[in-house]
């Protein structure tokens, strides 16, 4: 999610006018990456100052995808395509999100997570088992689903980036990139 708040002289979002210190007060008690992400964000010095710099942390990296995805979607509509995508999601993110791996990004067909902490290369590996046995049964366009998954762990900055009209919380990195060829 990407968190853009500006607070009125109320202190209210400007935009929904929802209560920014009661909102801050709730994502203070997730642990979740949009909660880190408000924290982040929240901290971030007045325009013309450097924001803080994320600190660099060892982590393992999870990738999956639909095999022959492009083809597939070229054969339905974009709607299709669109329920198509949302019920593999519905498939694949439960067991990422129950081994404590965070989501970083959608990528069309393709998710992108990340496991932290002590045993993050097991609890990335499990994940990877229970998402496969969980596309096993999944059918997607009346077809079974075939998917790449990759696990790689390496050294990544995990913090927000972007330009500062459309700042994102992502992970950043070389490991990514070699995740990514290693599901391709």
């Amino acid at each position: 999610a990407n968190l853009a708040l500006a607070a009125a002289p109320d202190g209210r979002c400007r935009d929904c006018r929802a209560d920014l210190g009661a909102l801050k007060t709730h994502l203070e008690l997730l642990d979740s990456r949009e909660a880190r992400a408000f924290a982040e964000l929240e901290a971030l010095p007045v325009p013309g100052e450097q924001p803080p710099r994320p600190q660099p942390e060892e982590v393992t990296l999870l990738l999956c995808d639909i095999r022959g995805f492009t083809q597939l979607s070229e054969r339905l509509s974009p709607s299709e395509t669109v329920t198509m995508v949302n019920a593999y999601l519905d498939a694949v993110c439960p067991p990422i999100a129950s081994a404590g791996g965070v989501i970083d990004k959608f990528m069309g067909d393709g998710v992108l997570a990340f496991f932290e902490g002590g045993g993050n290369a097991s609890r990335a590996l499990g994940a990877a088992h229970r998402l496969l046995e969980a596309v096993e049964r999944t059918r997607l366009a009346g077809s079974p689903v075939r998917v790449g998954v990759a696990l790689h762990s390496g050294q990544v900055l995990v913090g927000t980036g972007g330009p500062r009209t459309r700042r994102e919380y992502t992970i950043i990195s070389d490991a990514v990139n070699t995740v990514s060829r290693l599901e391709e």
